[in-house]
């Protein structure tokens, strides 16, 4: 039985190989060479934009060859960023969909599916769009691919651009946090363990350093203060939010965006992207 379903599988993918391109030669988008349309993809690049990222697309497993689909993706890439931020931000696709270009720092896979969605990786710059045969033939391709970089894998860049905020962090950030309650108490170690993993993870962005003060005198026992570097001060009931509002002010002096939440690696990217210009003026 499992040798049935084994062969069946592969077949299934020989049937889709073969199929696909036509289906999409088929589809509308498919077309547009046909009708004489390939040169509404020929836009301008920017070369005088403050921002250029690279974006490879990348077949995981298949390897089809769709016609027109990097050109495609451009365009609407390039219309929505128009409408999303007036600032001079490109995203320029990168053709790596047989493999042979290779993966830029910023790749998105590309994953055949029985239905569309899209995977965020929590570890690294990637993303995953899975489509499904229906997003081919209905030349939904393009848009699913545009929102997933533009909504999830630079999401972060895009906020921060239309934030317009002009605040440069420091190269070194200390924060020491002071507790009336004893060491050892549970939340106190869950903001100690929330310090750790952004000193490591905002490395790009500054040198983040803390220290601790247990037993604190001019605090009740239930009750934390933090003090950075540069004069904020801030105290805070221990409850079970309390570690969330440490994150929040965090962020906030990091001025790091708030997407995507699940890959903080992607949002100090972003945030040192906007300190690197913020630097060069």
């Amino acid at each position: 039985m499992s040798k049935f379903f084994t062969f069946s599988s592969r077949l299934l993918v020989v049937v889709f190989a073969l199929c696909l391109p036509w289906i999409w030669m088929l589809s509308p988008l498919g077309r547009f060479r046909d009708w004489g349309m390939t040169s509404c993809f020929q836009l301008p690049t920017l070369h005088s934009a403050a921002l250029v990222i690279p974006v490879s697309l990348t077949f995981v497993r298949e390897q089809f060859r769709f016609p027109d689909l990097v050109n495609a993706t451009q365009w609407q890439i390039d219309r929505e960023i128009k409408q999303l931020t007036d600032e001079l931000f490109k995203v320029i696709l990168v053709d790596n969909l047989d493999g042979s270009a290779g993966k830029e720092e910023y790749n998105l896979n590309l994953e055949l599916s029985r239905d569309d969605s899209l995977g965020m990786s929590s570890t690294s710059y990637e993303a995953t769009t899975y489509y499904s045969l229906h997003a081919v033939y209905s030349s939904d391709l393009p848009f699913l691919i545009t929102q997933t970089i533009l909504s999830y894998l630079l999401s972060g860049d895009i906020e921060l651009l239309r934030m317009r905020v002009d605040k440069i962090v420091p190269s070194e950030m200390n924060i020491t946090l002071s507790t009336g309650s004893p060491y050892g108490n549970e939340r106190i170690k869950e903001i100690v363990t929330l310090f750790d993993e952004y000193a490591n993870h905002t490395r790009p962005l500054t040198k983040l350093s803390y220290k601790c003060n247990y037993n604190y005198a001019s605090l009740l026992e239930k009750e934390i203060q933090l003090e950075l570097s540069n004069g904020v001060m801030e105290t805070l009931s221990i409850e079970s939010s309390s570690t969330n509002e440490v994150q929040r002010l965090l962020e906030e002096q990091l001025v790091l965006p708030s997407k995507p939440q699940n890959n903080l690696l992607l949002r100090v990217r972003a945030a040192s992207r906007r300190q690197e210009m913020l630097r060069l003026g």
